[in-house]
C-alpha cells in the first residue's frame, strides 16, 4: 500500500499508513520506510524524508543505499545541500558510497550514480582532499572525473555530463578542463586545486555545500 502511495505521489497517505502500522504494533520494515521516503522525495517533502530516516534509525531499522539515495535526492532537489551532504556522509561511513579522496586512483568515476549522488560524491571528495591537504602530496596528480551518461539520462542527453560541471561552476568549485575526444569526462588539474584553495571560491564552495545557501540546482 505504501509503495502505491509512492507511485501516486501521495506522501501524506504514506505517512498515515506508517503511523497506522505502529498503532497496531506492526514494525515497518526497510521497504516500507524506503517507499515512504521515496513518496516524500517525489513531492519535494525533504523535511519529512529526513524525519523518516531519523525515526527508522531510532527504531533499529538500518537504511539501505536505496533509502539514503531517496532522502539525499529529496534534500538536494530543494537546495538543501547541508542536509544532503550530512546524509551522504552518514551513508558513506556505512559503506554505501566510495570515498574518492581515499582511493589511490586519480579517476573519480560517477558511473551508476544519479545526479544528486554524483554531486555529493564529488563535493565530499573535494572537501576531504582540501581539508586533509592530501592535494599537496607529490603523489596527488590531476583528477579525471568520469561522468559517462549517469542514471536519469533522457532525451536531452546525458544528465551528468551537463549538470555536474555546472554544479561545480555555480557553487564556486575548482576550474575544470575538458578532455579532448572524451565528452564523458573532465579533468581537475593539481594546479587548479591549489589555486582554488588559495582563493575565496573554496570558502564559498564549502559554505554552499556544508551551509544553507540555495543557488542550485536549476530545473532540469
Amino acid at each position: 500500500a505504501i509503495s502505491a502511495c509512492e507511485k501516486g505521489g501521495k506522501w501524506e497517505k504514506a505517512l498515515d499508513l506508517l503511523q497506522d502500522m505502529q498503532n497496531y504494533n506492526i514494525k515497518p520494515d526497510v521497504i516500507s520506510y524506503s517507499a515512504a521516503i521515496s513518496s516524500c522525495e517525489k513531492c519535494g517533502q525533504w523535511e519529512k524524508a529526513l524525519g523518516i530516516i531519523m525515526e527508522m534509525q531510532s527504531r533499529g531499522t538500518e537504511p539501505t543505499e536505496v533509502t539514503y539515495s531517496a532522502a539525499i535526492t529529496a534534500c538536494f532537489n530543494r537546495g538543501r545541500y547541508r542536509e544532503a551532504c550530512d546524509l551522504f556522509e552518514g551513508a558513506q561511513r556505512k559503506g554505501h558510497y566510495p570515498n574518492f579522496a581515499l582511493q589511490a586512483t586519480a579517476e573519480w568515476d560517477l558511473h551508476g550514480f544519479d545526479l544528486p549522488e554524483s554531486c555529493m560524491l564529488l563535493a565530499q571528495a573535494l572537501i576531504s582532499a582540501m581539508q586533509s591537504k592530501s592535494y599537496e602530496l607529490p603523489s596527488f596528480g590531476d583528477i579525471v572525473v568520469i561522468t559517462g551518461k549517469g542514471h536519469g539520462s533522457g532525451p536531452e542527453g546525458p544528465v551528468l555530463q551537463k549538470y555536474v560541471p555546472r554544479f561545480l561552476q555555480d557553487c564556486s568549485g575548482p576550474e575544470i578542463s575538458r578532455i579532448e575526444g572524451n565528452d564523458g569526462a573532465f579533468a581537475i588539474s593539481h594546479e587548479s586545486l591549489r589555486d582554488w584553495y588559495d582563493s575565496s571560491r573554496w570558502k564559498v564552495f564549502r559554505s554552499i555545500v556544508k551551509g544553507e545557501d540555495k543557488i542550485w540546482p536549476p530545473p532540469l
